[in-house]
């Protein structure tokens, strides 16, 4: 009963740790396809906000507090490798949501001829979670149905006007399949 309670008790500890990661990372974006050779005769964060400026038209000035700007930890790449990202810690979250709309309203980023990516950053374990939900993402938008995947890892849509929400990617993936075939 003690290893039991032993174990349990780590586990916790666990969780609480993931928790607390995801938590620190919740003001922050990787900016993916900067050259390494970028940074504008400045700091990268002055590479950034003109980044945020020329290519998504936001005004930087004033609320878009940056805390920090720095590539990923990792050795120089080659030329012939991709550059290390960039993160970006805002102040607030609801810049970092702004940004994020603004590259998808523009539909991506581009910035003196070359195309960027940029993503809300999180661990690992986070990612893998969110990435189980593919398959029922793409069913959805196959049949035109709008969804959401809110933060951490719940998949929300609308269902014959019901409000649905899914934690797990095959209880999603079973109950499309369900009443999509007793649909069709």
């Amino acid at each position: 009963m003690e290893n039991t309670l032993r174990e349990g008790w780590k586990f916790s500890k666990c969780i609480q740790m993931l928790e607390k990661q995801e938590n620190s990372k919740r003001n922050n974006v990787r900016l993916l396809g900067l050259k390494e050779t970028y940074r504008t005769n400045g700091t990268m964060e002055e590479c950034v906000k003109k980044i945020l400026r020329d290519s998504l038209g936001l005004d930087v000035e004033g609320e878009f507090e940056i805390e920090r700007v720095h590539r990923a930890l990792a050795p120089i790449p080659n030329e012939d490798q991709p550059p290390r990202p960039v993160l970006v810690r805002f102040i607030r979250q609801s810049v970092k949501e702004k940004v994020l709309k603004a590259v998808r309203t523009k539909q991506g980023l581009e910035w003196e001829r070359v195309r960027l990516s940029v993503f809300p950053d999180m661990s690992r374990e986070l990612a893998e979670k969110r990435k189980t939900f593919t398959a029922a993402k793409k069913t959805l938008h196959q049949l035109n149905v709008r969804y959401t995947l809110a933060h951490p890892a719940t998949l929300q849509f609308t269902w014959k006007r019901k409000n649905r929400s899914f934690r797990s990617a095959k209880e999603a993936e079973k109950f499309i399949q369900m009443n999509c075939n007793s649909d069709g």
